[in-house]
């Protein structure tokens, strides 16, 4: 009898690995974590007392605002088209620096911290301060009505409004 033998690969057993956190280094980790806590938070004291930038530069700030209000005159009043795209070119320079000492972000770049407001109510509303109109039950002998998309807005649309007027609607 042939017998046919398979090779299988055994899998190799590899050692178990230590654990990351052990009783021995749990306290030298907790020390490091309190003293990240008292470092980031006397970081914060120090950053709140540090004037903004625009403050800081407002002698710098001040000058350059003159300067830009200086070329500007100078390329209203001038006729030659090479002059005035020199003129130009320092104008966006001078800008340029203003809006790096002032701190003035470029448009889109810089999200507001300010929350926009979405138009909706920023105190929640309660059961009180909404009207709810009855609702009638559906008797058995009910049709069934279709509608198509554009008339189930233009209802819906209706509905609202008459909601916001104060109005019951029917139907």
């Amino acid at each position: 009898m042939n017998e046919a033998v398979l090779d299988v690969p055994q899998a190799s057993a590899s050692p178990p690995q230590k654990p990351l956190i052990t009783p021995l280094n749990a306290r030298e980790y907790q020390l490091r974590a309190a003293q990240a806590r008292v470092h980031n938070r006397l970081a914060r004291k120090v950053a709140e007392s540090i004037p903004p930038l625009a403050v800081i530069n407002e002698p710098r700030i001040a000058l350059v605002e003159r300067e830009l209000a200086r070329v500007s005159k100078m390329m209203a009043d001038e006729k030659d088209v090479d002059s005035y795209q020199k003129l130009s070119a320092a104008r966006a320079r001078l800008f340029t620096e203003w809006q790096v000492l002032s701190g003035t972000p470029n448009p889109g770049s810089a999200k507001s911290r300010v929350k926009r407001s979405t138009g909706h109510s920023v105190e929640p509303l309660t059961m009180s301060d909404t009207q709810i109109a009855p609702v009638a039950p559906i008797p058995s002998n009910a049709e069934t009505v279709t509608v198509n998309k554009t008339e189930l807005a233009k209802m819906i649309a209706e509905a609202v409004a008459a909601a916001l007027a104060g109005k019951t609607v029917t139907g």
